[in-house]
């Protein structure tokens, strides 16, 4: 891929953060690689930061000529503060992270995994792929090396897998490479990401916003917090508004 002239440094953006990545070759797999880590993060600080409220949207692009990818957040008063803490937040940890010194509760555990496989991206020395991987607001670049790489590798763990469902409402419908949706972890109200044969593609669109229960081989994290499940069946759900009032019970209780 061809590159661009660096800009000038400038001033922090508020509304926006970028990724780039620079190298000799960049394949389109390490490229896609790259901006599916990148989404991931931004999409589950944002989740985190929004817990209770509007989340922001990101409106998605390429620099035209280079390898910057650019998540703009989309103008809304009621989510302009959100968008801004979930941008200084990215920074601010992947830095701390750099550097060795992270709290863990400062970010989801789908987060920190995604900062692991952008920092994993890198090629070794003389070898031809990805040389260097950063995250910017404007300012002074923050690259992603080994260290990084090396530090969540040694304290996240590895991720165990087990056959089990998940429940929810099913959002954010995908097709970043592969087809994915979100379904918002009734228990937690985490998002785990949901990976889907295409066979069932007008399946997960008809179930859009529904209330779901999806079953197949569940990815958690070390504390056994879901993360991501390759579905092998959905299952709608009647809406909680369906069912009948906690009064009409009643009569079977036993100080009625």
């Amino acid at each position: 891929m061809s590159q661009s002239r660096q800009k000038p440094r400038g001033k922090p953006k508020g509304d926006e953060i970028t990724l780039r990545i620079d190298g000799a070759l960049i394949t389109p797999e390490d490229f896609k690689k790259a901006v599916q880590g990148f989404v991931e993060l931004l999409l589950n600080v944002t989740e985190e930061i929004s817990k209770g409220g509007k989340r922001p949207l990101w409106n998605m692009s390429v620099r035209e000529g280079s390898t910057v990818f650019v998540a703009r957040a989309v103008p809304d008063v009621e989510t302009k503060k959100a968008a801004r803490e979930a941008i200084k937040r990215v920074k601010r940890t992947v830095g701390q992270i750099e550097r060795g010194k992270f709290n863990f509760n400062e970010l989801p555990q789908r987060a920190l995994y995604a900062v692991r496989e952008l920092a994993s991206l890198p090629a070794h020395l003389n070898r031809t792929g990805i040389s260097t991987v950063s995250i910017a607001n404007g300012g002074k670049p923050l690259p992603l090396t080994s260290k990084t790489a090396d530090f969540l590798k040694k304290n996240l763990g590895a991720q165990k897998s087990a056959y089990g469902s998940i429940e929810g409402k099913l959002s954010t419908i995908s097709e970043r490479g592969t087809f994915q949706f979100v379904v918002f972890d009734a228990l937690t109200d985490r998002g785990v990401n949901c990976f889907l044969e295409q066979s069932k593609y007008k399946e997960a669109h008809s179930a859009f916003g529904k209330r779901v229960t999806v079953f197949g081989l569940v990815q958690y994290d070390r504390d056994g917090k879901p993360l991501s499940i390759k579905v092998e069946s959905i299952r709608v759900l009647k809406d909680l508004s369906e069912f009948p009032p906690l009064e009409t019970f009643r009569g079977i209780l036993k100080s009625a």
